[in-house]
């Protein structure tokens, strides 16, 4: 799946919505429930910019990360372990170092590229 992360961000909300209603209720998928909390709970943090809660942070992406791991070993990737240490640059540094708004306004530029890939002589030209 590819998007844009405020469209991530609402995919979330909404799977939220469905996990709550009609797979907690039933008892099944446990640890996928969990890791979905932990994901849910990380995101929330991240948009709120709350520094008071990162210490909830760290324990979210450290039980996120394990569960992950042992869920889905085949997608682990780089970025999954860059995430793990958010918490520890926004203690030092004070600041969260999140993408989220130049993703969310990264929209123009995709649909520019669209428009103009494979047509380099008809953009030179205009």
């Amino acid at each position: 799946m590819k998007g844009f992360a405020s469209e991530f961000l609402d995919i979330v909300a909404v799977v939220g919505l469905f996990v709550n209603s009609v797979v907690r209720p039933h008892g099944i998928l446990a640890k996928e429930i969990e890791c979905f909390d932990n994901m849910a709970r990380i995101l929330d943090i991240y948009r709120r910019r709350d520094f008071a809660d990162l210490a909830r942070l760290e324990i979210a992406t450290e039980r996120h990360h394990v569960l992950f791991m042992e869920l889905y070993p085949n997608c682990a990737i780089p970025k999954l372990h860059l995430i793990r240490h958010i918490g520890e640059c926004w203690r030092e540094h004070g600041t969260l170092l999140s993408c989220f708004g130049a993703e969310a306004n990264h929209r123009a530029t995709a649909r520019a590229h669209r428009y103009s890939f494979n047509k380099s002589f008809k953009m030179a030209l205009a």
